[in-house]
């Protein structure tokens, strides 16, 4: 590359259902233990992506080993706990 020269990084779009697979199947990702159900993984994926629309910043995404809820942390006071069923919980 020559100096001055601007890089192009093509990223490619994933589906959620592609997303989701490559949580899974990533040992790296998973961890040790529980993980999250599809439920939980879908309506992360959809609340994340709604939050970054309004752009309010992602602190924290994570599992709750002791009660298996997804937690999200995002602005300043936006807590959100997705149950395993996939139904979030919103609390401000």
């Amino acid at each position: 590359m020559a100096p001055g020269e601007e890089r192009v990084v093509k990223i490619p779009k994933f589906g959620v259902a592609t997303a989701i697979k490559m949580i899974l199947l990533c040992p790296s990702v998973r961890g040790v233990g529980k993980m999250p159900t599809v439920e939980q993984l879908k309506t992360y994926f959809d609340r994340t992506g709604d939050l970054t629309k309004m752009y309010v910043p992602i602190n924290l995404g994570s599992l709750d080993r002791r009660t298996g809820n997804v937690v999200i942390l995002a602005g300043q006071e936006i807590v959100i706990e997705i149950y395993p069923n996939g139904r979030p919980s919103i609390f401000k």
